[in-house]
């Protein structure tokens, strides 16, 4: 299977430090920070990498695309020209500064990273919903039983989910 991130850009030797530049020009340039942020993350490339000793894994099994994380290591290149309100609400919230229609979010970052985005957002997101929602019911359990420890309950939650293993 394909783990390379696949680029947007019409132009396959696109290199990160390209993206990075590009989000910082068109920025500079008026363009709204995350329509630009969305055409870097369609020009990024790499995987995965280490900055300033922290490990960014952007694509997991190949499959799955965090985009959110790309977001935050990207953003961190642009940071003073932010407005921070804007830029918290999405990485902390997933609430983006504007409504972009699914199929030009989809152009933005190209057609590869949206199909892996989907399989985060449905294998990644909808996977942590549901931990949280049978954790709550276990732990709702246990307080109609006297009991109150809530740390007990992550194990219980998967083994209700996957099964005991």
């Amino acid at each position: 299977m394909n783990t390379k991130l696949q680029t947007a850009s019409p132009h396959p030797a696109t290199s990160d430090g390209e993206a990075i530049r590009h989000l910082k020009e068109a920025i500079a340039s008026g363009k709204h920070w995350y329509i630009a942020l969305l055409e870097a993350i369609g020009l990024w490339q790499t995987e995965e990498e280490t900055v300033d000793g922290r490990r960014y894994r952007y694509l997991i099994d190949g499959e799955a695309f965090d985009w959110l994380l790309l977001a935050e290591r990207l953003l961190g290149e642009v940071d003073s020209l932010l407005p921070e309100n804007e830029k918290m609400a999405l990485l902390f919230q997933g609430k983006p500064p504007l409504y972009l229609p699914a199929n030009e979010f989809k152009q933005l970052i190209g057609n590869h990273k949206y199909r892996q985005y989907l399989n985060y957002f449905y294998g990644i997101t909808v996977e942590e919903a549901l931990v949280q929602a049978v954790d709550d019911e276990v732990y709702k359990e246990r307080l109609s039983l006297g009991l109150s420890e809530r740390e007990a309950t992550p194990d219980e939650a998967y083994n209700r989910i996957y099964g005991a293993s």
